[in-house]
């Protein structure tokens, strides 16, 4: 396992094993302003990092011998989970090799992960990656997982056609209350039933990378009257402030994400893997990191009735 350090001159230091396909800095506005910058030694551990408890439990031994506090344990990469959810079915990568007759693993990481680094002084936030859907060009295998049950959550363009599957993410469409409602009880779950010391969001962003020039989403009808209702606009002749719309969406999703993060855990730490100059982002990552309100970047905060007489 190589290891790699990389230094955020706002908050922290981050030394992760495996970094995320969106490996911007993690920003954590409780340790930037309270906590000495020498203190916080955080590790991202990724969903493809462990494969049984003993895994995890070496994972967490040689984190406290390296000198780490903080753990940012992934446990939700596609709309799945990598812990016991009531909500979302198991990640594909746990039920591999598994013995004949046998449908889950035996073991809870995320529980063993927070009893691990717990009992050797270590804190264990809950990393989960926020919109994405499923990625690759093979539809998930579970009947269960949202890609199937929820077809009318993914993003729609223009011409009626749901985003592609490919090597890259497609994600759920942040517009839709119903999908905003069910992220939110996924944070509520880990809140509740874990004790995680933080929830960390990756992928918080309309993860632009791999659309196609030329395709407009979410052009759904029911996501163009929710920004008709709110501004009494039509979409498809208010193209700045309905991406702004979406941006607002996201920055709503974040704030209710944190409120129910405190009302499990209040003292649990909120953080975020973005990017704090759009310039240092990639195509569409740039853009869509810029509604999150942890940025800290006042230009940022516009919300799209500010921009509707720019769009006129």
């Amino acid at each position: 396992m190589s290891w790699r350090v990389q230094v955020d001159s706002v908050a922290w230091v981050v030394m992760a094993s495996v970094l995320s396909a969106c490996s911007g800095p993690a920003v954590l506005e409780e340790f930037s302003s309270r906590t000495p910058f020498e203190s916080v030694r955080a590790m991202w551990i990724t969903r493809w990092d462990y494969r049984s408890g003993h895994d995890v439990k070496q994972i967490v031994r040689q984190a406290k011998g390296i000198g780490v506090t903080d753990l940012l344990f992934q446990v939700r990469g596609q709309a799945d989970a990598f812990y016991r959810s009531p909500i979302e079915p198991w990640g594909d990568e746990l039920l591999e090799n598994l013995p004949t007759g046998q449908v889950e693993p035996d073991f809870d990481p995320l529980a063993v992960a927070c009893a691990e680094a717990h009992r050797r002084g270590l804190r264990l936030h809950a990393w989960i990656n926020v919109m994405p859907l499923w990625k690759g060009t093979i539809p998930p295998r579970n009947p269960n997982h949202l890609y199937h049950t929820n077809p009318r959550w993914r993003l729609i363009d223009q011409h009626a056609v749901p985003q592609p599957l490919n090597a890259h993410y497609v994600i759920v469409n942040p517009v839709l209350p119903e999908v905003q409602q069910h992220l939110v009880d996924v944070a509520a779950d880990l809140a509740a039933r874990y004790p995680i010391d933080g929830l960390h969001l990756d992928y918080i962003r309309f993860v632009a990378e791999s659309m196609k020039a030329g395709l407009t989403y979410p052009s759904d009808a029911g996501s163009h009257a929710l920004f008709k209702a709110v501004h009494g606009l039509e979409a498809t002749d208010h193209p700045v402030a309905y991406r702004a719309y979406i941006r607002d969406c996201i920055t709503h999703l974040v704030g209710t994400m944190r409120a129910v993060l405190k009302a499990g855990r209040p003292h649990a730490v909120f953080s975020a893997a973005v990017w704090l100059d759009a310039r240092r982002g990639r195509g569409g990552c740039a853009g869509s990191a810029r509604p999150l309100q942890c940025c800290a970047r006042p230009a940022w905060s516009r919300s799209a009735a500010e921009l509707l007489r720019a769009d006129e």
